[in-house]
């Protein structure tokens, strides 16, 4: 995997580009602070990127199982580059409109992006190589995200909000040139795909969870990581004014980030040999686990247990989640199917994350933290003992099947 060049090239992509991605996330949040006062308006113009992606993506699936990958991944790297100069015209004239638009290419982007790269890895990996594959990926994500954020922050206090976004454009262009670079030998996708391109329907990813049940576990328990997710800025920020302590933040995200390259070790080294439904369970139990936990917010060292047990979920969860869906998943329905999984994630995020700043208002993060691990709780026992009746086959596959011959 390591002398794979275009997995090397791909590695290097999503680091750059998811940089460039949390650069821009806190660049927004900086512009938004300067030209609008009202939190809820502010947040309508963040939701504009995600709707763009949910909109998007019935098109774009059938767009990545029809045309090559690599184009349409070294084309959205462009469409970002030219996103950008929309922010440099926002920061010119102080109109949020300009941002808007910024917003809107970004979340078109990333409609196309995401299941390409998803769809592209069986094409240049051999099988045995996708867990561990999705698991650097996993790492490389989290690195970046808090790399991206950490700079950014540091960097909002020395340069002006423009050089953030030159910066960005700089790390975009990265991207761009290291994609091109891209050898993927798509032939014979691209003949199947010619042939098939006329019935090729979005609607056809639904008969897939009913002919390969094995992907319905990782697809439906993804709520429960999501919840957390979706609200983990927010939950930092209550953290960190309930103890009064500003400095917590940067330590929290970075136990996080820890826990999930041990996350990772811990799956490649001793989960190999379980079976897949019982190890997704068990993520997603330290997942409401790490939930309950929270309700101790106020003692000093109790957020970093929460927290590392959340990440520990995150190294485990997603790499086996995604090692799924690209074995399971016919290869001819891989676009169609990613976009359909984006586009729920991408409806989740906004969801939850409006639920959590809600209950954070009303509630207080120790009731909230209460509430969302006794739902994670309720929907894991309630899931587990239905799919642990269930096909013996799906029930009893082991993490290492993953990466057996075809």
């Amino acid at each position: 995997m390591w002398k794979n060049k275009n997995f090397l090239l791909i590695l290097g992509g999503t680091l750059i580009v998811d940089v460039g991605f949390w650069f821009g996330i806190i660049g927004n949040l900086e512009f938004l602070q300067q030209n609008i006062e009202s939190s809820f308006y502010q947040s309508l113009f963040l939701i504009v990127g995600i709707l763009m992606a949910v909109i998007l993506a019935p098109l774009a699936g059938r767009i990545v199982d029809q045309a090559p990958k690599k184009n349409i991944i070294v084309l959205s790297s462009f469409v970002r580059i030219f996103a950008v100069f929309f922010m440099f015209a926002a920061i010119k004239t102080g109109s949020v409109w300009w941002m808007l638009l910024y917003n809107v290419f970004m979340g078109a982007a990333a409609s196309f992006t995401m299941p390409a790269f998803q769809a592209l890895l069986p094409l240049i990996l051999e099988r045995e190589q996708l867990l561990g594959a999705n698991a650097l990926l996993q790492n490389m994500m989290t690195v970046s995200r808090i790399a991206g954020t950490a700079l950014a922050g540091f960097m909002l206090v020395k340069v002006s909000l423009f050089s953030l976004y030159l910066i960005t454009l700089i790390a975009y262009i990265a991207t761009f040139v290291c994609l091109t670079f891209l050898k993927v030998n798509e032939h014979k996708e691209e003949k199947a795909s010619t042939t098939n391109k006329n019935r090729s329907r979005f609607k056809e990813v639904f008969p897939i969870f009913k002919a390969h049940p094995a992907i319905i576990t990782p697809f439906l328990l993804v709520i429960v990581p999501y919840l957390f997710l979706a609200g983990f800025n927010l939950m930092i920020i209550e953290i960190s004014e309930l103890q009064n302590n500003p400095s917590i933040k940067g330590t929290l995200y970075m136990v996080e980030g820890a826990a999930v390259f041990l996350g990772s070790v811990i799956l490649n080294r001793f989960l190999k040999q379980r079976a897949i439904v019982p190890v997704l369970l068990g993520a997603v139990t330290l997942v409401a686990i790490s939930q309950l936990t929270l309700y101790f917010s106020t003692i000093h060292w109790m957020p970093f247990v929460s927290f590392a047990l959340f990440g520990l979920t995150v190294g485990v969860y997603f790499p086996v989640s995604n090692t799924i869906f690209q074995v399971e998943v016919p290869q001819e329905f891989h676009g169609r199917f990613f976009s359909f999984k984006r586009m729920i994630e991408s409806l989740m995020f906004p969801l939850f994350m409006i639920m959590t700043g809600y209950f954070l208002d009303t509630l207080g993060i120790q009731h909230m933290a209460v509430l969302y691990g006794g739902i994670s709780l309720l929907l894991i026992v309630l899931y587990g003992w239905k799919v642990l009746r269930g096909n013996e086959d799906t029930r009893t596959m082991k993490v290492s099947a993953l990466e057996a011959s075809k």
